[in-house]
């Protein structure tokens, strides 16, 4: 790939059905709160599934893993033409874990604005469609160990 640069445009390639987890900017990481997040995937017709793993522990402890006290969320997303099934599960606990997880779903590439919209099989409301940039943003209140939402 020849791509063009300068300072002013530094490109970023993402691989197609890549799940990228982002939380807001921070001055440092003792203000990281993995309670909001942002989970972008690049769609793409030529992936037909994908999947994804963020692993989240309170950030103090140095010996989490060993000891069990953390948290990991699975992401999985398969597409079929216009049809977008999202999957998120998490597993684990640690102290302070939040509750409730407020996540932006941004989907990138996504070709149009929602005809529907489910949420654990449920229809919703609330997505908005950006048409310049392709994006699809669901927001998302993920309090159980499971999340389904479909998008077509």
């Amino acid at each position: 790939i020849d791509a063009p640069v300068s300072l002013k445009t530094i490109p970023v390639f993402v691989k197609a059905g890549s799940f990228i987890p982002m939380a807001d900017a921070m001055a440092n990481t003792s203000r990281y709160d993995s309670g909001k997040l942002q989970l972008h995937y690049y769609a793409d017709a030529s992936v037909k599934s994908a999947s994804g793993v963020m692993y989240d522990d309170d950030g103090m402890d140095p010996n989490a893993l060993r000891d069990g006290r953390f948290e990991k969320l699975d992401f999985k997303a398969k597409q079929s033409g216009n049809r977008l099934d999202i999957g998120l599960s998490r597993q684990g606990d640690f102290p302070g874990e939040p509750a409730t997880r407020s996540i932006e779903l941004v989907v990138h590439n996504w070709p149009s604005a929602a005809k529907s919209l489910r949420i654990d099989g449920k229809p919703q409301a609330g997505a908005r469609y950006d048409a310049v940039n392709r994006t699809l943003h669901v927001p998302l209140a993920w309090r159980q160990d499971a999340l389904s939402v479909s998008v077509h």
